[in-house]
């Protein structure tokens, strides 16, 4: 009789330590702790639609909004240059308007920088000066604005539409 109390003991002990076992498998995989992250890419590594869109964001701009200024800017590349040599990037800002905006922000940035430019853009677009860009004006209006630039003595007819 001594014999069968231990053997049913081992039993409950072993049902018990298999139940624990279990119960730590099941918290392991519904926390996710059993399962790999997937690292975590910097910004500065990420394609410059997902920088847009994380500038837009903390600045509460709309990312639709303001990756369509970007695209009629300048594609996204940060490449192009225009205006006369004068504006450059893929929000295409003028050096003077640059050092403008990265003095009232009271950031020290790189002019040269796609991350940089889409900072300055999306903190421009909260504060206020937005319509500095003509494709902004243009979106605005419906997809077209007409003006005449006094710097380069030239009529110009902006189109740009949303992207969807």
């Amino acid at each position: 009789m001594v014999g069968a109390k231990t053997t049913a003991t081992m039993k409950i002990k072993l049902l018990l330590v298999l139940i624990v076992a279990l119960i730590a498998v099941a918290i392991l995989l519904t926390t996710g702790v059993a399962r790999a992250q997937a690292p975590e890419i910097a910004l500065k590594d990420q394609p410059i639609e997902a920088i847009v869109t994380h500038y837009a964001k903390e600045n509460g701009v709309d990312p639709k909004f303001a990756l369509s200024v970007m695209a009629c800017e300048s594609g996204g590349s940060q490449s192009v240059i225009s205006d006369g040599g004068r504006s450059r990037g893929v929000f295409q800002i003028q050096k003077p308007t640059w050092e403008r905006f990265t003095k009232e922000m009271g950031e020290v940035l790189d002019y040269t920088s796609a991350m940089d430019q889409a900072k300055v853009a999306m903190w421009a677009f909260a504060n206020d000066h937005e319509d500095e860009w003509t494709t902004v004006v243009a979106l605005k209006k419906g997809g077209t604005y007409s003006f005449y630039s006094r710097q380069l003595h030239k009529h110009f007819i902006v189109k740009c539409s949303m992207i969807s």
